[in-house]
């Protein structure tokens, strides 16, 4: 019956007038969210709704038993005295006006109640670092199947997090994905991508995430995408359609619809040599015809986009990289650049060059030095906690290995280390938060004697069970109450220099990894 009460419909609403309730089944429900909501607390679906049903009907006996003194269960301490059950009732009753029936006797009843009904709450506790930690493994993964980043966009994460707590009213939300226009081809490809790694969320969650908070959740994403596109160049692209020239600007205007390129040409002659493409500096083309074999990537489409199309198109887009191409610098262009000033023997501009240079590097070592002082990561991980791996390891050793300095440090004992393992085989590798990075830890505080995190470098890559394969483990263990979300950021961020994670990956002794983590930590102002 619960399972058949919980939603707000015309039965539901029968029963309620039926039986005389002062109280819905949206009124209860709807604290019980905001309950776990407030303690990060879930419960699960069945849980949720059987306790509901069975609050509905303590609440509306209680409602106009108003006659005992309720500061026994007002107050913080006896809150706080509470079992979870018992807070759990105080904090409904609270929502819902209804303190004045309830004393310690009563909430007694009421949970003695939930009991005889077999109704035993399956509760998971988890932390906000847990929850960052899940949400930005569940971007990696629609980052890798769209080709782009999203787990580096920090806004849309505390979007994601904060709105995946507020469960409360996602139930009677409408939510609608199927978005027209320019982004409506993004939405199919991003719900699609967000679809096949769902289950990360609701392992996490242990609860099925309804059709409204997918796509709520699609909409963040997608919004993400397109903030994330207004702030690059558009893509530069050709379109190839011989014959006529009527079709040729129905195809140009149907693209500029639905996307946001920049058309460089548009070809429209069959006797058009092709090669003259490759000096267009194009990311890709897209074409009517087959083409010879080009540099350039391509993409066949009809004269008339289809749904098919549109998504071809954009799943190209997605996967061209246009701004670290166009940024992307020869490692031997600066000497290219010089050489020919030393080699005329101008000492003047030779001088300069010279003076200019000193006051850079100057500026740098002084920028690195600020790093090493302030960074979140080297504030707890001194240079002797970096380990340097070149053996290949299971996922459980690599964990393993990652803690082992801060073990034979005395800094956490080894049962940390097995709760971090089990909560990843509880979980999944929902500690990858980032391509190549994870961040092992656990939430227990029982055997953490200090704040503390090491890294461990495996120069082959720690490979997981889903064939996800890391090389940067940071492995952390708590002791304080000290908010870390500002540790976790600064990790996840490494992963928007790859190429110096190449270099990281390639270090030969401790002091050197530290020395290019810190130059990957600063960020050096270009006058």
């Amino acid at each position: 019956m619960s399972s058949r009460y919980h939603a707000h419909d015309y039965f539901s609403g029968l029963l309620e007038r039926k039986l005389g309730f002062s109280y819905s089944i949206d009124d209860i429900l709807g604290s019980v969210r905001m309950f776990e909501t407030k303690f990060n607390t879930f419960l699960t679906v069945e849980s949720e709704y059987r306790i509901s049903a069975s609050l509905l009907i303590s609440f509306n006996q209680l409602k106009n038993k108003n006659d005992v003194d309720i500061q026994t269960v007002t107050q913080d301490s006896s809150f706080n005295s509470l079992d979870f059950v018992g807070q759990l009732i105080v904090f409904v009753a609270k929502k819902i006006n209804n303190l004045g029936a309830l004393n310690s006797e009563r909430i007694g009843q009421i949970e003695q109640f939930i009991f005889n009904q077999s109704h035993y709450p399956q509760v998971e506790h988890v932390n906000d670092f847990d929850f960052y930690c899940t949400v930005s493994h569940f971007l990696t993964l629609i980052g890798i199947d769209l080709g782009i980043d999203l787990q580096n966009d920090e806004l849309l994460i505390d979007l994601l997090v904060s709105h995946l707590k507020s469960l409360i009213n996602w139930d009677s939300d409408s939510f609608n994905a199927n978005i027209a226009g320019p982004l409506g081809p993004q939405v199919k490809l991003i719900r699609q991508a967000t679809t096949r790694s769902l289950n990360v969320i609701e392992n996490f969650l242990h609860r099925p995430l309804s059709d409204s908070m997918v796509s709520s959740i699609v909409i963040h994403i997608a919004a993400a995408v397109l903030r994330n596109e207004n702030k690059k160049t558009p893509s530069r692209i050709a379109i190839v359609c011989p014959g006529s020239r009527a079709m040729s600007e129905y195809l140009q205007e149907q693209i500029k619809n639905y996307f946001n390129f920049y058309v460089a040409c548009s070809i429209q002659k069959n006797d058009f040599n092709f090669n003259d493409l490759e000096t267009q500096h194009l990311d890709f083309v897209v074409t009517t015809v087959d083409l010879p074999q080009l540099t350039v990537p391509s993409v066949k489409v009809s004269p008339m986009l289809t749904i098919s199309d549109i998504n071809n198109i954009q799943a190209i887009a997605f996967k061209i990289q246009h701004d670290s191409k166009q940024n992307r610098k020869d490692n031997d262009a600066l000497i290219q650049l010089v050489s020919p000033i030393v080699k005329s023997g101008n000492i003047r501009k030779m001088e300069i060059i010279y003076n200019q240079t000193v006051r850079l590097l100057k500026e740098f070592e002084n920028s690195e030095y600020q790093t090493a002082m302030s960074s979140e990561i080297l504030k707890i991980m001194p240079m002797q906690f970096i380990r340097i791996e070149s053996r290949s390891l299971s996922w459980k050793d690599g964990i393993k290995a990652g803690f082992t300095d801060l073990v034979e440090n005395n800094l956490v004992g080894p049962s940390y280390v097995d709760h971090a393992i089990d909560n990843v085989e509880k979980y999944g590798p929902y500690i990858i938060i980032n391509r190549g990075i994870a961040l092992p830890h656990a939430e227990s505080k029982d055997d953490v004697l200090e704040d503390c995190l090491s890294l461990l470098i495996s120069q082959k890559g720690i490979e997981f069970d889903n064939n996800e394969r890391v090389f940067l483990l940071f492995c952390f263990a708590q002791n304080s109450d000290i908010e870390y979300l500002r540790l976790f950021k600064e990790i996840m961020s490494l992963g928007n220099r790859q190429t110096e994670i190449n270099r990281l990956i390639k270090s030969q002794t401790s002091e050197q990894a530290q020395r290019i983590l810190i130059e990957m930590l600063t960020n050096y102002k270009n006058k």
